[in-house]
């Protein structure tokens, strides 16, 4: 299987979904670092859900602190962090960075300015919309930003209209939210698996 963009693919803790993924061609699957999160994964299950899979990579998030686990135990490919102060500092753990950011807290020129700021320092940069529809403004300004940089944008995305916004935006990827448990053994992964097979490409 192969997808017509990069995809990483949040909140993944069940092995069935974890698999899926990867027979789809995701190329991420986003392990939560913080022990106090709702989402948060450890080693072992991590480590446990990633020997059953190949050709998918692991992505560590950060949030805006550095992480109170150890790093080494986890099979990590990238470290995602939302405080580009940090880049300097998560230099120790030699992995390549990612910087994620929330689009309503910049006004366009102080965005730009944030990535031109810190390409050096990271291989993407994540645009999180945390509105549940991108405006025309937002569009053309993400279409701008991927021009320069290598952007995967966040959204809660349409498996209708995915394939006509990757058009216009033309981003590296994107970054779907998969689902936790409802309860134990049991989650929902319609939505993410929609939009997967929506941007499945032959």
């Amino acid at each position: 299987m192969a997808l017509r963009t990069l995809v990483k693919v949040e909140n993944v803790s069940d092995l069935h979904d974890a698999r899926y993924c990867a027979g789809m061609g995701v190329d991420w699957l986003g392990a939560e670092l913080n022990p106090k999160a709702s989402d948060f994964i450890s080693a072992e299950k991590c480590q446990e859900i990633h020997g059953w899979l190949s050709g998918i990579q692991w992505v560590g998030n950060l949030g805006n602190a550095m992480p109170e686990v150890d790093i080494k135990q986890y099979p990590l490919s990238y470290l995602q962090c939302t405080d580009a102060n940090l880049a300097e500092s998560l230099q120790i753990y030699q992995l390549p960075l990612i910087l994620k950011i929330n689009m309503q807290q910049y006004q366009p020129d102080a965005l730009y300015t944030l990535l031109k700021e810190n390409e050096l320092y990271f291989e993407y940069f994540v645009l999180e919309n945390t509105n549940n529809l991108l405006t025309n403004i937002e569009v053309q300004q993400i279409s701008d930003l991927c021009k320069d940089y290598a952007i995967l944008v966040e959204n809660r995305f349409d498996n209708i209209k995915l394939n006509e916004l990757l058009d216009v935006i033309n981003p590296t990827g994107i970054v779907l939210q998969g689902s936790e448990e409802e309860k134990v053994g049991m989650n929902n992964f319609d939505q993410v698996a929609d939009l997967l097979e929506s941007i499945e490409i032959d």
